[in-house]
Formats: C-alpha cells, sequence, structure tokens
C-alpha cells in the first residue's frame, strides 16, 4: 500500500512547541500557542490567532471543547494531538505521532500514521485510516488502537491495502 501525504495549499506553518485549538466567541476554530498538552492545554496570554488550515510541524496539537480542527497536517517529529470531550479533530493528517481521543472527543475522516493511539471510553473514531509505522522503523508494525475498558484492536499494513 502506498500513501502520499500532501500538507494543504496555503496552509499557515506553526513550528515546534505545544498549540491549541479552540472555538472562539465567533464560533471559528482559531490556533494558538500553548502552555501544556492534554487538558493541561492553555492558550499562551496574548499569542497570535491562526486559522486552518495549518502545518503543525514538530509540535504537538491538543483540541479543545468546542473545536473543530479540520484539515490540519501534523508531523516533523514525535507529535501528538489530544482530542478534549467536545472537541473535533477532522479531515486531517498525523504523521509519526500518536492520537489520543478522549472520552467524548471525535476523531473522524483522519489519516493517522503511527506505531499506536488511544480512544477512550466514551471517545470517537470514525472513517479514521490507521497506518503503522514510517519508513524509519522499518515499518509493518501493528499499530494498537486502545478501546476503552482496556481492550485493544490491532491493524497490519497489509490489512488495509
Amino acid at each position: 500500500m502506498s500513501l502520499t501525504y500532501s500538507p494543504p495549499a496555503g496552509a499557515t506553518v506553526l513550528k515546534n512547541g505545544n498549540w491549541i485549538a479552540t472555538k472562539g466567541a465567533d464560533g471559528k476554530t482559531y490556533y494558538q500557542s500553548a502552555i501544556g498538552i492534554d487538558a493541561g492545554a492553555s492558550p499562551v496570554s496574548g499569542a497570535t490567532k491562526y486559522t486552518g488550515p495549518v502545518i503543525i510541524s514538530g509540535g504537538n496539537l491538543t483540541v479543545a471543547s468546542g473545536a473543530v480542527a479540520s484539515g490540519a497536517y501534523i508531523s516533523g517529529g514525535w507529535n501528538n494531538v489530544y482530542v478534549l470531550s467536545g472537541g473535533n479533530f477532522e479531515s486531517s493528517v498525523n504523521v509519526n505521532g500518536w492520537t489520543y481521543v478522549r472520552s467524548g472527543g471525535v476523531s473522524s475522516d483522519n489519516t493517522l500514521v503511527s506505531d499506536a493511539g488511544n480512544v477512550a471510553a466514551g471517545g470517537s473514531s470514525i472513517s479514521d485510516t490507521f497506518i503503522a509505522g514510517t519508513p524509519i522503523d522499518g515499518g509493518g508494525d501493528i499499530f494498537a488502537v486502545s478501546k476503552g475498558g482496556g481492550t485493544s484492536a490491532g491493524v497490519r499494513p497489509s490489512d488495509l491495502a
């Protein structure tokens, strides 16, 4: 199976560090530099607000409640995506990083390239494509999606062909 990943045209490049997608008062999703990750993430006071699409290079993304992170391209190292309760991560690509969907969070129509990920009890992964391994580690790994209750399901790249 061969896939080509193309970052979105005209996207804003956000480099390194932690980033958070939040819902603004106008209903739009904004990306800002963040302090912390996951449930401990909060926007840096006075940080510039960017609208999507975005490319996050070598950084982590937390998708907060009410935010819809759509068309994002995350790559460039061990970068993780955290989808919090009420957050929606959709139509995006996460290369070589884990994606954590917390209870009440939704991940949909994404391409997730990694060795593992986690969908907590009450979280949703809808029509996501899971691809394990990277050329750097030789590929052929199992992408283990841990589900609520401690069970897991593994998908090998050959199963996706």
